[in-house]
């Protein structure tokens, strides 16, 4: 299923690999993907696919606790792809006009609009809006089988990773959360709100639903 995410700019198995082409940083959105890439890169990392690498002696995977993951994944499809359904990152057709229904909301009116219709049909699909819910453990699986993989927290990378790798530390490069945007902002904590204080089964719903992704972290270095 993973290959139909593609139409949204999707990369199955990109990522970063080192000089040597020995280590491969896989890419899982969500996961300080952005960030590590502007870092790798600063150590003379280069972007590549895992398919284009055939010396890679080790796989590194980011782990983001699933629940922090899901709702800053499901605040960023709201924003990409629901509030502003034209422009660069819609799913616009190319054969489809564009009407007034289409035009651009705000997350206070998407939060207005919410109903318990609404809830059921977002926590019916959970992981299947796009790349920046899908369950980490499908974006890693298949990617360079037989490789071993070294596994770090997102909360441990600056320290962790860094020394793992022997990387510097001396570097300006902003960790991008998504706070910086009001929508994206006011969404993360209205489903917070939802999980651990409207409607905590929610909560546990999505931990059953990711059980998967929590089995990884039994591997973390």
């Amino acid at each position: 299923m993973i290959p139909a995410l593609a139409t949204r700019g999707f990369g199955w198995g990109s990522g970063m690999t080192d000089p040597a082409g020995e280590r491969f940083i896989i890419n899982i959105p969500k996961n300080a993907s952005s960030y590590i890439h502007d870092w790798a890169k600063q150590q003379g990392w280069r972007t590549t696919t895992a398919d284009n690498e055939t010396q890679v002696k080790e796989m590194i995977v980011i782990l983001r606790d699933p629940v922090d993951r899901w709702i800053s994944g499901i605040a960023q499809y709201i924003v990409t792809y629901v509030l502003n359904v034209y422009g660069f990152n819609g799913p616009v057709y190319p054969d489809e006009p564009i009407t007034d229904h289409d035009r651009a909301i705000s997350a206070q009116e998407f939060l207005e609009f919410y109903n318990p219709a609404v809830e059921r049909l977002i926590f019916d699909v959970l992981s299947r809006f796009d790349d920046h819910v899908w369950p980490q453990n499908e974006i890693i699986d298949g990617v360079l089988t037989g490789v071993p993989k070294k596994f770090f927290c997102m909360d441990d990378i600056d320290i962790g990773l860094c020394k793992y790798l022997g990387w510097s530390t001396s570097h300006e490069i902003a960790r991008n959360s998504g706070r910086s945007n009001d929508d994206t902002r006011m969404l993360q904590e209205f489903f917070y709100h939802r999980l651990y204080s409207a409607r905590p089964e929610l909560l546990d719903r999505v931990k059953k639903h990711y059980h998967k992704d929590y089995q990884l972290f039994s591997n973390l270095a």
